[in-house]
């Protein structure tokens, strides 16, 4: 479904000034007592930001005044939809024009907001609206955010920091709409994770995915080329137990209902009904600058199918195995083009596996360059408002503004490919077919999880412990350059 963001009804500065005196605080202190590393206190600042602005949308989900115009958020649409399938309505959230009206009467004030979500996510949101607007928000946006939170820090380590500057508007923007943004990421940072420590496990987090079936078809790739068939297994049958579930509570018409409102959906999407600046696909990018719907299809299916052939070959051996969980993870937006901003924590995931490679080879305009580009693709609401053709004099009230997400996209992949070539060139090594002592033990909680990229792939091909050694030598430089 499109996104929407509610706009604040009054001005609501703690946020800002608390993360503002929290860094504030620390630049006054003496340069001696400073133990703390500027970056890490940035990130902390604006994960204080985070957390009070979620407590103050907490508070707001209990007044039902504000849900509606233009503070009507993502949330309060799965709230509606639950509420439809507990009361037997749900063949209407799938029609395009009921679905309309009952938002509007709802409350919505906008103009196309369709409902493409499959029958299993419609278990979890008739499940939200039993609990009510605050707690589903504290259990459906709040705790995954946590979660996810965890599961970067556990995967980055010492890079954490940098990971929380460079996609911290998606975080953002996720707490504001309300949306699934960590629930996805946190399911593909569990997969990755399990995966690479060899065990089936993964295919728990991998079946859950049914909720959003096209991020998961790259994870399927990796599965299919690595020949995991147990966590295939396993996927398959959390998938179907899903599944199954929905039908029984919802009916079997409820799959005939969801393919028409795909195909209606499908249909809008080519005609330009959708907020494009909303959306970090290439095809909305080409859309948006006013490419025909046909050619800008075909040119995300050309990059759709780049996605393909690298998940291929990273599967089939590509040196270091977090490098190559990562860039599968980053590439798993370029399949669909139907990617939001409220989908950037998957790639804050992605960058928890590839920050310290990243970091040890990447020079100065690189290193400028990414974070940069992180936000223009997190951020790119506020990114493409700032340049809309109206507010800068070059269109009519209702132009869309032009989406540069996309570009941005397309533009860090390749940058982070380049950065990583030599680390891509290592021949006949298994990246993703580890077995639990090659993994990151991360269930354990073992430190070797901890250990940077190169002591991983040292130990994983024999080298010396003196090899090791002079890598992780400069990656402590790499990250004194960065934070120099």
């Amino acid at each position: 479904m499109a996104r929407v963001c509610p706009v604040p009804t009054s001005p609501q500065p703690a946020p800002r000034n608390a993360a503002a005196g929290f860094i504030l605080g620390w630049g006054l202190l003496p340069r001696e007592r400073r133990q703390v590393p500027l970056i890490s206190v940035i990130a902390a600042g604006l994960l204080a930001l985070c957390l009070i602005y979620s407590w103050q949308r907490f508070l707001w989900f209990f007044h039902d005044e504000l849900h509606r115009g233009a503070a009507y958020s993502d949330l309060n649409d799965f709230l509606l939809v639950g509420r439809m399938a507990l009361s037997g309505k749900l063949a209407q959230a799938y029609s395009l024009s009921a679905m309309h009206l009952a938002q509007v009467a709802d409350g919505y004030t906008g103009t196309f907001l369709p409902w493409v979500y499959p029958p299993p996510y419609d278990l979890i949101v008739a499940g939200l609206a039993r609990l009510g607007p605050p707690l589903a928000f504290a259990v459906f946006v709040v705790v995954p955010f946590l979660g996810t939170l965890w599961l970067i820090r556990r995967i980055a380590g010492p890079r954490f920091s940098e990971v929380v500057i460079c996609l911290f508007p998606g975080f953002y923007i996720c707490l504001a709409c309300g949306q699934n943004g960590f629930v996805t990421a946190g399911l593909l940072g569990a997969f990755g994770v399990a995966s690479l420590s060899g065990s089936a496990a993964a295919g728990v987090p991998f079946g859950l995915l049914i909720i959003k079936p096209h991020l998961g078809l790259l994870v399927g790739l990796q599965c299919l080329m690595t020949r995991r068939w147990r966590t295939l297994g396993v996927a398959l049958a959390v998938a179907g137990g899903a599944s199954l579930a929905a039908t029984l509570a919802f009916g079997l018409p409820v799959w005939l209902w969801f393919l028409h409102a795909a195909h209606g959906a499908s249909a809008a999407l080519a005609e330009g009904r959708y907020t494009l600046h909303y959306m970090i696909s290439p095809y909305a990018t080409l859309r948006a600058a006013g490419v025909p719907a046909e050619l800008s299809l075909a040119l995300q299916g050309a990059l759709a199918l780049f996605a393909i052939a690298m998940t291929w070959r990273l599967a089939r051996g590509a040196g270091d195995p977090r490098i190559a969980q990562g860039l599968i993870l980053a590439l798993s937006l370029f399949v669909t083009p139907y990617a939001l901003d409220y989908d950037t924590p998957i790639l804050a995931v992605a960058a928890a596996f590839l920050a310290g490679p990243i970091l040890e080879r990447a020079n100065r305009w690189q290193l400028a360059a990414i974070p940069a580009l992180c936000w223009i693709i997190s951020g790119s609401v506020l990114f493409n408002w700032v340049t809309s053709p109206t507010r800068l004099g070059l269109g009519t009230t209702g132009t869309q503004p032009v989406s540069f997400a996309g570009l941005a996209y397309v533009m860090l992949v390749a940058l982070i490919l380049w950065v990583l070539r030599e680390a891509l060139v290592a021949p006949g090594q298994p990246a993703l077919n580890c077995t639990t002592d090659q993994g990151f033990a991360f269930w354990k909680g073992s430190r070797s999880f901890r250990q940077s990229p190169c002591q991983t792939l040292a130990n994983q091909l024999g080298r010396t412990g003196s090899d090791a050694t002079t890598r992780t030598a400069s990656s402590t430089s790499a990250s004194e350059k960065f934070n120099g």
